[in-house]
């Protein structure tokens, strides 16, 4: 059933695509290429010492029109956008550089027809029965109609509001600098939005309390909870919003969940939590991780295999692995903790099975 629905062209496609374009542009111009891949912390400002260098800054700017509104890993208001932090796609562009980049439309187009050949397969199954070969031509027309709109809706919608709402934020924050209640922008992370309207009419400093929030979240951050507060209910672990309960994991060396994308894939294990660590991530490697957003689309395009912690078939990490072809095991519960960085892993997208190799 799932691969019926790979290969659909939709906008985490086109931000691949683009990608892409942008990195070959890089590739063609030797110096463009030496200055992102030994000196990435200042290519944005090199690069403007040059016409071909500024050419490609108009490129590299016209990516982020389109897509700078992702960049976010998950839902914490402090995560900037790519378009906030433009080094965190310099060193996308960089990882491709250094590595063979496949093209991702030709990637697309052969997901495509390997669909439209089962479909095929099954068309002539069902040649002989026509009401079953129309009800099936119905599903399968509704399924690849339906399937990018998740995507499309967390592409547009969140990932828009979380950049706009960090960018506000900001802007805010600059301004309780300039009167002298936080350090730095960044700082209006760690007040209650009560405070900063009460701060905005009366500033005062709050920059111990501000030093205090950060001890206390660098704490508590470090501390796994458990998986209960008080007495477990008796109806057992209840689901999330797109995902069911995670199973029981009873051996060291498998992990369980549900297959999201077919295919079996075998390589090294990228424990990555955030952007931060995209770096870390490369061509070949497993991605392991707790959830995924269309922020993390830059990696689909370079990993052989994606685990996550949460997530069902319908969830983001499933719709994106299936999208670029990678097995995929979702909603095991704990990977995370489970799968250390740099282990070999074998990942099952058809049994939703994970062995430690």
């Amino acid at each position: 059933m799932l691969r019926l629905v790979l290969g659909l062209a939709n906008v985490l496609q086109r931000g691949q695509r683009d990608l892409y374009e942008l990195t070959q542009q890089a590739r063609n111009d030797g110096k463009i290429a030496e200055i992102i891949t030994e000196r990435p912390q200042v290519a944005l400002t090199e690069l403007e010492s040059s016409h071909k260098g500024q050419q490609f800054l108009l490129a590299f700017d016209e990516f982020l029109s389109r897509h700078g509104h992702l960049g976010q890993p998950y839902d914490d208001l402090a995560l900037p956008s790519w378009s906030d932090a433009p080094r965190l796609v310099i060193m996308e562009i960089r990882k491709r550089l250094l590595e063979p980049d496949q093209d991702p439309e030709s990637m697309r187009q052969r997901l495509a027809e390997d669909a439209e050949r089962l479909a095929d397969e099954i068309r002539g199954r069902l040649r002989g029965r026509p009401a079953d070969l129309a009800r099936f031509e119905e599903a399968l027309a509704h399924a690849r109609d339906v399937g990018p709109l998740t995507e499309s809706h967390n592409y547009w919608l969140d990932r828009m509001v979380h950049a706009q709402s960090h960018r506000f934020a900001i802007r805010v924050g600059q301004r309780l600098v300039g009167s002298g209640v936080i350090e730095s922008p960044e700082d209006i992370f760690y007040l209650y939005a009560r405070e900063v309207g009460e701060l905005l009419r009366q500033p005062k400093s709050m920059r111990p309390i501000v030093a205090a929030r950060k001890s206390d979240l660098k704490h508590w951050s470090a501390i796994r909870p458990p998986k209960y507060l008080g007495k477990p209910s008796d109806i057992g672990t209840p689901s999330g919003r797109f995902d069911p309960p995670p199973p029981e994991q009873m051996d060291a060396a498998l992990l369980k969940g549900t297959g999201a994308s077919p295919g079996k894939a075998t390589g090294v294990a990228r424990v990555i939590a955030g952007p931060e660590e995209f770096e870390r991530v490369k061509p070949g490697d497993i991605l392991v991780c707790a959830s995924s957003n269309p922020s993390w689309v830059l990696l689909f395009g370079i990993i052989r295999g994606l685990v996550t912690n949460t997530g069902g078939v319908l969830s983001h990490a499933a719709v994106v692995a299936r999208e670029f072809g990678v097995p995929a095991v979702v909603g095991t519960g704990e990977a995370t903790r489970r799968i250390s960085d740099g282990q070999n892993i074998e990942v099952d997208g058809t049994t939703g099975e994970v062995r430690i190799l």
